[in-house]
């Protein structure tokens, strides 16, 4: 078996948490490994925001997963905001573009998809609960 030899071209990606787990990254390292891409995906424990986006900026972070207690207070360091972020002010996924970071929410669109297949959402009030 071929191990990853991280270099300068390495594409660091990460899942940033205040307790973050494993399986976000075995699935994205093993799509880069089968995709043959050089890109890691590593999940990363932070306690102060602030410092990470700056770590992500200096060393050209291609993006990185959200959770919590991170998925608000990272909206504000973002230079573009997907719609659904601004509606439902939640961004669990972002991508640096050309030194840009912009913010999406996948969680809603997912969930979204699921209650279309269900439910008529336009004539519809739905509260959902949980984490």
């Amino acid at each position: 078996m071929k191990h990853l030899k991280i270099n300068n071209k390495t594409s660091l990606y990460f899942s940033i948490s205040s307790n973050p787990g494993s399986s976000g990254s075995k699935l994205h390292n093993s799509f880069f490994k089968l995709k043959k891409k050089n890109a890691i995906y590593l999940p990363l424990k932070i306690r102060n925001l602030k410092n990470f986006i700056q770590f992500a900026k200096d060393t050209n972070v291609k993006g990185f997963s959200v959770s919590m207690p991170f998925k608000q207070k990272i909206i504000k360091y973002l230079d573009f905001k997907d719609p659904n972020v601004k509606k439902i002010l939640s961004c669990n996924t972002v991508l640096n573009k050309n030194g840009k970071f912009s913010g999406y929410n996948t969680d809603y669109l997912a969930t979204l998809d699921i209650l279309k297949s269900v439910i008529k959402i336009k004539k519809s009030k739905v509260l959902i609960l949980g984490n």
